[in-house]
């Protein structure tokens, strides 16, 4: 049996700056807590664990003086104002794309756009984007979420990475199919770095 090697495998540029820098915290600090697992593989999580890295569930569980790390989907900014209010130190390890969607997010919704995130509603990084718009931006999950919808006229979009296909592409073609709505923005991340990488982070511009 032949067994092939895909030229590119392993985990994606967050991940892998998280789980290095979620290393070099527990040698200095030696234990540390991490908001989520910081990635969905038993065996890394339990290496880190016997690390030092403890997984909680929000900074609930996180003592005074402790230090805390944002996994690679990022937090909302309650997360930051609640560490520095209880004296915890936050190392945060969102994702660099992550990072300039929720950006994007906040101010397409600060100049009068409806910001709508396609994905889970309970998936860490789709309700931290929309904790950074205020909570005003909507986690559409599928077609009768859409159909249910009240579209507006100025809509930013913020789409998966793998966007071009499955459920994701299906949702965005019903909506930029929508009559009514004339000007849409799509705001996309990416999971590769800039360099030498053909993905990467783009905000398209409205469209005209």
């Amino acid at each position: 049996m032949d067994i092939l090697l895909a030229s590119e495998s392993g985990f994606c540029f967050g991940v892998r700056r998280a789980l290095d820098t979620a290393r070099e915290a527990t040698e200095e600090h030696g234990r540390i807590y991490s908001l989520g697992p910081l990635i969905h593989n038993r065996q890394v999580v339990e290496d880190l664990a016997a690390r030092g890295v403890e997984v909680v569930a929000d900074l609930v569980r996180v003592s005074p003086g402790s230090v805390a790390m944002i996994r690679t989907h990022g937090a909302g900014p309650e997360t930051y104002t609640d560490a520095h209010t209880r004296d915890i130190k936050l190392i945060d390890a969102t994702c660099p794309f992550v990072e300039r969607v929720q950006k994007a997010a906040a101010r397409y919704q600060t100049k009068g756009y409806q910001v709508l995130v396609l994905g889970e509603a309970d998936h860490p990084e789709a309700r931290a984007i929309v904790e950074h718009t205020g909570g005003a931006a909507t986690i559409v999950q599928g077609a009768e979420d859409l159909a249910n919808l009240n579209i507006g006229r100025r809509v930013a979009v913020r789409l998966p990475d793998n966007a071009a296909a499955g459920e994701s592409g299906r949702r965005w073609s019903r909506l930029s199919c929508r009559s009514h709505t004339r000007c849409a923005s799509r705001i996309r991340s990416a999971t590769q770095p800039p360099s030498g990488s053909r993905r990467r982070s783009t905000l398209r511009r409205p469209w005209t």
